[in-house]
């Protein structure tokens, strides 16, 4: 349950409390000579209806069928903001994710129509460029995800592990994508893990020159960051769909998934965030144009 539908809930559940505090409230006197009731009107607890004498305020009884309906039209105007809000958020982060899933489907066979000089290149030399072009883009999701933290900040622990969850999420998809290379799958992202933890550290100093990366010289860090790596790999695997269908909610596929870890370590619960960091990642995404490197080691 997101943010915004708590909203609504806790909007019911305070108007719920009040008007079961505050009841509408009528007086009806006992029935006259004609056998009628003589009602009075309506008001609330210590405002009695319009000129009724403060001596008939003994007389007064709740109208429980006015307060039922008026906890209805609350149940509704609320559930229906719900439902909208529900509905709204999910289509947001649809929109947003589909783009890629339509304009990034696997299309090796055109991919291999690239330049001759650059389909020359050595495995080694493609898997070092490609690695050094998915960390920089990492950083700078996690830059521009953070936009608004100060300056300072970006060499904080929070800042690294943006960083490191876009990679993460990024080698995902790549070894996804690299299913179909068969025989060079496995050489491939072994190669990409032998160069990311230098090429990590050489860019983390870059990003935050200003400040000391005592972390890094702790031989432990390296295994960690590799640790790291294999429980997202386990992780992301779970998911099997990168975004939802039309019109089902996002939960559960692995761009949203991811997005609730960023959220989780910048501690900002919010759909905004969510829909935001997705954003980002599918930009990047582009940028990355993972099929094209793995066209080029086939």
């Amino acid at each position: 349950m997101n943010k915004l539908q708590k909203v609504w809930l806790l909007i019911f559940l305070c108007i719920s409390l009040y008007i079961g505090f505050h009841p509408p409230y009528h007086v009806n006197l006992p029935a006259n000579r004609t056998g009628v009731n003589s009602f009075m009107g309506y008001g609330y607890i210590n405002a009695l209806p319009e000129g009724v004498p403060t001596a008939l305020k003994g007389r007064t009884s709740i109208d429980y069928k006015l307060l039922a309906l008026h906890i209805a039209i609350i149940s509704i105007i609320c559930g229906t903001g719900y439902l909208v809000t529900t509905l709204f958020l999910g289509k947001k982060s649809n929109n947003l994710t589909s783009r890629y899933i339509n304009d990034k489907k696997l299309n090796l066979e055109s991919a291999l129509s690239i330049n001759k000089n650059i389909a020359n290149q050595s495995v080694e030399e493609i898997t070092n460029k490609f690695t050094k072009k998915l960390v920089s883009i990492s950083f700078t999701c996690a830059s521009l995800y953070m936009e608004n933290e100060p300056h300072s900040n970006l060499s904080s622990d929070h800042f690294l592990l943006v960083s490191e969850e876009y990679i993460w999420l990024y080698l995902q998809i790549t070894d996804r994508l690299a299913s179909d290379v068969s025989d060079k799958r496995d050489k491939f992202m072994d190669r990409i893990l032998n160069y990311l933890p230098g090429i990590f550290i050489n860019e983390a100093k870059t990003m935050c020159s200003n400040k000391t990366n005592e972390k890094f010289n702790n031989p432990i860090w390296e295994k960690e960051f590799r640790n790291n790596y294999n429980s997202r790999m386990v992780k992301y695997a779970e998911y099997k769909e990168l975004v939802s269908e039309k019109s089902k909610p996002p939960a559960g596929t692995l761009l949203w998934e991811f997005s609730k870890i960023i959220c989780s370590i910048t501690n900002k619960i919010n759909p905004a965030d969510n829909i935001k960091i997705i954003d980002i990642c599918v930009n990047g995404l582009k940028q990355l144009d993972i099929n094209k490197t793995i066209a080029m080691i086939r």
